[in-house]
Formats: structure tokens, C-alpha cells, sequence
């Protein structure tokens, strides 16, 4: 039924209700939720290399992906979205990204 309509199911690790990584509309929603899925703690290289990977995997197919990290006590969440996004870019351009410049 999702597919048939396009309708993104949020592909989630929460420990409550976890979904297996099945794109069900032509764009990807991933919510991260910490490894343990109780939105704390950061995930680990291995993790995030392999979420790289399959993210890659759906731009490479030309489905836009959206990926929310609410794994947020101490931080953990924007330093888990920059490291993920320095893997993307070197799995894109085979370099680091470069730094954004403050406003």
C-alpha cells in the first residue's frame, strides 16, 4: 500500500519499533535513533560506514534520502550527522567535504 501511493515509511532503529531498511516510495527517510535505539549515544565508524553505503546505494537509483539523527543527549546527534556526511561525500568525490563558513 505505501508504495503504491509513494509513501515513505520512516526507516527507524528505535529499540520500541524498529523497521527493516525497505524504500517504499521514490525517496528514503531514515531516523536514527543512537545504537541501542533509545536516543542516546553515538554510533560507531562501522555503523555509520554501512549506512553510508546503503544511502549511497539509493542516490546512486536516484531516490532522494533524508536521514534525522535523534540520538541527541550530549551532542551525539550533529556529530554523528557531520561524520555521516563526510563518509557520503568521500564515497561520492574521494575527498573531505569542504568546511562550511560561518554566517
Amino acid at each position: 500500500m505505501l508504495s503504491y501511493e509513494s509513501i515513505s515509511l520512516c526507516l527507524s532503529d528505535h529499540h520500541d519499533a524498529p523497521e527493516s531498511w525497505k524504500r517504499t516510495a521514490d525517496f528514503v527517510y531514515v531516523r536514527g535513533h543512537g545504537p541501542s535505539g533509545r536516543n542516546h549515544g553515538h554510533y560507531s565508524q562501522a555503523e555509520l560506514a554501512q549506512w553510508a553505503e546503503r544511502l549511497k546505494s539509493w542516490k546512486r537509483r536516484g531516490y532522494d534520502v533524508y536521514v534525522y539523527f535523534d540520538n541527541d543527549q550530549k551532542t551525539a546527534a550533529p556529530a554523528d550527522a557531520q561524520t555521516l556526511r563526510e563518509m557520503l561525500w568521500r564515497l561520492s568525490w574521494g575527498r573531505q567535504p569542504p568546511r562550511r563558513r560561518s554566517p
